[in-house]
C-alpha cells in the first residue's frame, strides 16, 4: 500500500495533468466485481474507489466507469475484460493498462497473496497469452506509470 500512497500523492501535486472518473460508490464496485467473477485486490480496490478510472497525462488506468458493462468504451476496464473474455482471451487475468506495445499489464487473479493483493503480468494477447511478472501488486505498478509519465526518478518525488 505505501507504493499505492506514493502514486496518488504525486496525482495529487500534479493535478492539472490528471483526468479521473472521480469516485464510485461501493455498490458499483461490488457489482463490478460480481460481473468479473472475483474480488479487486486491495490497492486497485481503492484506486477504483477513489478515482474510479482515468489517469495522468498519456498514462490511462482502466478501471469502473459505470454500471453498464455491456455497453462502454476504454477506460471502462470491466467492459474491455468482458469483451476480452468474449473473444477467448484467459478469464484468469484482468487487463488494467495497455502499454502500448502490443503488451498489456493484467492482474493475476489465481494468485493472491496473503494481503490478498494479486501479483500484476504483462501480456500479449493473441501470442499464447505469454506473460511475464511486471510487479507484486497494482500499487508499485501504478508508481512506477505515473512517475514514467512524470517524468520522474523511480522513488523520486
Amino acid at each position: 500500500m505505501a507504493d499505492y500512497e506514493r502514486a496518488i500523492d504525486l496525482i495529487k501535486r500534479h493535478a492539472d495533468d490528471a483526468d479521473f472518473a472521480g469516485p464510485r460508490p461501493p455498490e458499483l464496485i461490488e457489482a463490478a466485481e460480481q460481473a468479473l467473477g472475483f474480488g479487486f485486490p486491495p490497492t486497485y480496490r481503492r484506486f477504483v474507489a477513489e478515482y474510479g478510472a482515468g489517469g495522468v497525462g498519456g498514462t490511462e488506468i482502466y478501471g469502473v466507469v459505470d454500471a453498464d458493462f455491456e455497453s462502454s468504451s476504454i477506460p471502462d476496464g470491466v467492459w474491455y475484460n468482458l469483451t476480452l473474455r468474449r473473444d477467448g482471451y484467459d478469464e484468469t487475468l484482468y487487463a488494467f493498462y495497455d502499454v502500448g506495445d502490443g503488451e498489456t499489464f493484467c492482474l493475476v487473479t489465481t494468485q493472491v497473496a496473503a494481503d490478498g493483493e494479486m501479483p500484476v503480468g504483462g501480456v500479449r494477447f493473441g501470442g499464447g497469452d505469454d506473460r511475464e511478472e511486471i510487479a507484486p501488486d497494482f500499487g508499485s505498478v501504478l508508481l512506477t506509470l505515473i512517475e514514467d509519465e512524470l517524468g520522474l526518478a523511480a522513488g523520486g518525488g
